[in-house]
């Protein structure tokens, strides 16, 4: 399942990426010091200082942060988290499922408020690793669904055939020999 996973994961970032080239969306931090809307702060330069100290902060930014400071469009963060229900699913864990749809519904609040990202970002972030799950996985429960639907067509064609028989008074069906 590490390989599934691992593909899940690439695809994933490399669907975003590339929509990321497709569709380039400046976030609403962005677009508020340009001027195109109001109210809208990078709540991490207020936040960040006050919770890791100005030192650590600059430096983690620097590192981490700046070298994409105009990324959007899909956020990339919130697929990542759903890509987490995805192996839930997998896994058929409920637990796991639950828990990370819970980190999701957070991650989605948290990059909001913080103007890192449009909800539009983030509905976009979760059809990319849905669409990535999907490619991967789609098959297997395709496959799966198929041969659980035949099982029970089968069953049910099986209670036909014995009521038909019995209400027509037939003979019992033949048994084929190999």
């Amino acid at each position: 399942m590490a390989w599934r996973v691992t593909i899940i994961v690439a695809l994933t970032f490399y669907l975003g990426v590339i929509l990321y080239f497709t569709v380039p969306t400046a976030p609403p931090w962005m677009a508020a010091e340009q001027g195109l809307i109001n109210n809208v702060v990078r709540g991490m330069h207020s936040v960040g200082p006050a919770i890791l100290g100005v030192d650590f902060y600059n430096w983690a930014f620097e590192a981490m942060a700046e070298p994409n400071p105009s990324a959007a469009m899909p956020s990339l963060h919130f697929a990542a988290s759903f890509v987490v229900v995805a192996v839930g699913i997998v896994l058929r864990s409920r637990w796991l499922i639950g828990v990370a749809l819970l980190y999701s519904a957070a991650l989605t609040f948290a990059l909001v408020y913080l103007g890192e990202h449009y909800i539009a970002d983030i509905i976009a972030g979760g059809v990319v690793a849905a669409f990535a799950f999907g490619a991967v996985e789609g098959g297997r429960f395709v496959r799966y669904w198929m041969q659980q639907r035949n099982a029970e067509l089968a069953e049910r064609w099986l209670r036909v055939a014995n009521w038909l028989r019995e209400a027509l008074r037939l003979p019992p069906m033949r048994i084929p020999t190999s």
